[in-house]
């Protein structure tokens, strides 16, 4: 019986760890918002993802995989409001437009993705938050990638741009939350 124990834990382990994750319904100005969370392990370092002008979808969602694939807990935050993705530049524009009109609403909902990340088990003392902390970051142009170039499946997208912004990023964190 130890015989069969023994060899279920080890091919137990030899299996892939299954991240946590969910839609979260949220409350910011008592209007709702959906984010997304997922979580390797408890206690991983937290991202905060905040998605471009077409609102939270399938990509966010795919790049908050790829982080949880190495290590990181992630909440994409919903910056519009539940069911808001809107499809129409004209409606994106305005909808953007409205929050770098009012900083402050951003702040509150950037607060309320924390504190939704934060009820689902995100590990808020292991975020990164760069420049309220005063940690180092750089920008970086790839030649020939236009706007968007990471945006998988359009005709923007640039594979060798993508993975190169991809792997920087990954080095970014593992730089910034070594020690954490």
């Amino acid at each position: 019986m130890k015989k069969i124990c023994l060899l279920f834990v080890i091919l137990c382990l030899g299996l892939p760890v299954q991240a946590a994750e969910n839609q979260v319904t949220y409350k910011v100005d008592n209007a709702l918002y959906e984010g997304f969370f997922i979580r390797p392990a408890p206690g991983a370092p937290l991202v905060i993802l905040i998605h471009d002008w077409d609102g939270l979808g399938a990509y966010e969602i795919r790049r908050a995989h790829m982080l949880a694939d190495q290590g990181y807990a992630v909440f994409a935050a919903d910056m519009f409001g539940k069911g808001i993705r809107p499809e129409q530049i004209a409606e994106r524009r305005r909808l953007t437009g409205e929050l770098y009109q009012d900083r402050d609403r951003m702040r509150r909902l950037l607060q309320g993705a924390l504190d939704a990340a934060e009820t689902q088990g995100g590990d808020l003392k292991n975020a990164v938050a760069l420049e309220q902390h005063g940690v180092a970051h750089e920008m970086i142009t790839y030649g020939g990638a236009p706007h968007a170039f990471s945006v998988f499946g359009t005709d923007r997208y640039r594979e060798d741009a993508d993975q190169k912004s991809w792997q920087r990023f990954l080095n970014y964190l593992d730089q910034t939350l070594a020690g954490r």
